[in-house]
């Protein structure tokens, strides 16, 4: 996610446009989300920022920040990396 604004406590319950629902009093970060465009063949994951849609997470989902992106704006990050992210949120029991 490309986060454009500020962590916030939300004063009342939201709805962001990927349909997820945040209740009053939870610390946010609102910005744009990365959708995987391809998985290549040399272990790499390519996103591409998807700018029509607001995405809202948690702010303590906030694990990893990336600042490699190409002329296209897509990031391109390793199969290792990428794991690595997972199993740090606990999304991967093994890696």
């Amino acid at each position: 996610m490309k986060v454009s604004e500020e962590p916030r406590i939300l004063q009342d319950d939201v709805r962001d446009d990927w349909g997820n629902t945040f209740a009053s009093g939870a610390s946010i970060v609102a910005g744009d989300y990365y959708t995987r465009t391809t998985s290549n063949t040399d272990g790499s994951s390519t996103y591409k920022l998807v700018k029509k849609k607001r995405a809202i997470v948690y702010k303590v989902a906030v694990c990893f920040v990336l600042d490699t992106r190409d002329k296209r704006g897509a990031i391109h990050i390793s199969d290792d990396i990428h794991h690595d992210i997972l199993s740090n949120i606990g999304c991967l029991d093994v890696w």
